[in-house]
């Protein structure tokens, strides 16, 4: 709190005389409300909202206690209800939370991995869990907006490797601070635009390289929509703290920019009292190209404020009218984004922006969650596509998209070739010879000569080259006797006689006695299409009768 001549500053709001008159009157005349009702009611005269619309009763309550400590106004008796304040909620530890045996892995061994946004009763109750028993930091309350995941593998079975939280920002940060460059006007204006990851695990007994790093760029991905649904605003730079005593690899791989190091003081010294914490380093991650021009940009009215569709005299309903919006561009979006193709996508969302005209680029972006440059691009495929080429069905420029691993990885479809066929291409002395000739199987031979490739894209390999995986077929039955149907006819007809007698019928049938070769198997093996491996129908290869 720092006071302006008649008015003060408190966490970015300045407050005016005539508003502090309005706490006073208010505190004055309501001694029977409780502290937590003055602040609702504080919040709602003063319009003090997040921008979410809820509001900010724990910053107005935090506000009232400061001046009540001045002197300024006289607070009613804290409520002796609850839990005393400053106490530590008490996690329970279940066995579900205990520490699991080692696992190995290689990334690929374990995807997809998923960020499972914390919101049922269990989920909270499993994050809080990991992160007291196994974050040096335990488990603590968030201070502001926050959002928590669960991090989950799904190979070789579904579970819970990790915890992420995003929370409100530190207020001061000089090598945050620094590296932004904003100036005292732009910091209050677009501080909530930065969004801090204040908690990372990955529980002790898993070990995957390059999971945190991949769990990072996730992160980055997944969570600005989420953040934006929960609190109204599209954050533009991550941030974090990591102790100096370790490197912080696993953001640098994650390509998160190290800009400087905290002297130690804490968030709550307001006093400059000096340094009472360990030292960490500051770490940043830039979520949009222009990041720190739009976090430098001070409180001018946005161009859709100055959008000639909107009323200029009255600043609640231009902001009302913008959300109801942006509600109605999203649910638009929602419902057609199924039925088009990245391309149609892509001018829908340009058409739209055109159609609202001055500022629409920016609305549209947010109300779908979309990058500015992919509107940007649609804008200018509806505006400037020749109109021979608005019928074609290709969805991107001829030559876009990702190069085929023929083009990335010349002379891989011969070694297949040699891998799964050896009897007429390859080396006698094939490794896979005597093997299964799995999917899995020649993409762990193909690595170890040096193409790195995996299962799934051998078998889309193993497709264009024409083969299948495909059982033997029995098809040679070799000579036969030409009065073979006779002689069945004749046992048949003897023995309806000898059952009509009531004598007993045996059944006796030998095999000649010779070495298994080709007999049919029960696994499959990789083959041609249309030409599976032959076999023999009999695969008895010893002469004892069987009678029955």
């Amino acid at each position: 709190m720092k006071a302006q001549g008649s008015g003060l500053t408190f966490k970015g709001r300045e407050l005016g005389s005539d508003e502090l008159d309005v706490i006073r009157d208010v505190v004055g005349s309501f001694k029977r409300l409780s502290r937590q009702e003055l602040a609702n009611t504080i919040c709602e005269l003063l319009d003090w909202r997040r921008p979410n619309g809820g509001l900010k009763t724990s910053e107005a309550r935090e506000l009232l206690e400061m001046l009540d400590a001045a002197g300024q106004i006289a607070l009613p008796a804290a409520s002796t209800r609850g839990r005393p304040r400053g106490s530590k909620t008490k996690i329970p530890l279940t066995a579900a939370g205990q520490a699991q045996p080692e696992f190995h892995a290689q990334l690929r061994e374990v995807e997809p991995v998923r960020l499972c946004l914390v919101e049922s009763a269990e989920q909270r109750r499993q994050w809080r869990e990991l992160v007291e028993r196994y974050h040096p930091e335990g488990c603590r309350v968030p201070v502001g907006a926050h959002l928590r995941y669960l991090v989950e593998i799904c190979c070789p079975l579904p579970q819970i490797v990790g915890c992420l939280q995003l929370s409100s920002p530190a207020w001061k940060m000089k090598a945050r601070d620094g590296f932004i460059g904003w100036s005292a006007e732009g910091h209050r204006s677009n501080l909530q635009k930065v969004v801090n990851n204040s908690r990372f695990l990955i529980v002790p007994w898993v070990h995957v390289e390059h999971l945190a790093s991949r769990v990072l760029g996730q992160m980055a991905r997944q969570f600005p929509a989420d953040w934006e649904r929960t609190y109204g605003i599209r954050p533009v730079l991550l941030e974090t703290v990591v102790s100096v005593e370790h490197e912080g690899t696993c953001y640098r791989a994650a390509n998160w920019k190290a800009v400087g190091e905290t002297t130690g003081r804490g968030r709550m010294d307001r006093e400059h009292r000096g340094a009472q914490h360990a030292r960490q380093q500051v770490f940043v991650y830039p979520l949009e190209r222009d990041a720190i021009q739009r976090l430098c940009q001070e409180a001018v009215p946005s161009v859709e404020e100055k959008s000639t569709e909107l009323p200029d005299d009255n600043a609640p309903d231009r902001r009302e009218l913008l959300a109801e919006k942006r509600r109605d561009i999203g649910k638009r979006y929602e419902l057609l984004k199924g039925q088009l193709d990245e391309r149609g996508r892509r001018c829908w969302l340009g058409a739209e922006a055109l159609a609202l005209g001055r500022g629409g680029l920016t609305l549209v972006a947010e109300a779908c969650a979309v990058n500015l440059a992919t509107v940007k691009a649609g804008m200018s495929e509806v505006q400037h596509s020749p109109i021979e080429d608005k019928g074609k069905t290709r969805i991107r420029r001829k030559g876009g998209g990702r190069k085929s691993i023929e083009e990335r990885m010349p002379g891989i479809k011969e070694e297949l070739e040699k891998l799964v066929d050896p009897y007429t291409r390859g080396d006698p002395e094939s490794p896979l010879r005597w093997t299964s000739k799995s999917h899995q199987h020649l993409a762990d031979e193909l690595t170890a000569r040096g193409y790195a490739i995996s299962a799934d894209t051998v078998r889309k390999l193993l497709l264009k080259l024409d083969y299948r995986l495909k059982a033997n077929r029995k098809t040679r039955e070799g000579k036969q006797h030409p009065d073979r149907d006779a002689q069945f006819q004749y046992i048949a007809q003897k023995s309806r006689e000898f059952l009509d007698a009531g004598d007993p019928v045996i059944s006796v049938d030998t095999k000649k006695k010779r070495k298994s070769e080709t007999i049919k198997t029960v696994a499959g093996s990789t083959n041609p299409k249309g030409m599976p491996r032959r076999s023999r129908r009999t695969t008895l290869v010893s002469a004892t009768p069987k009678i029955g």
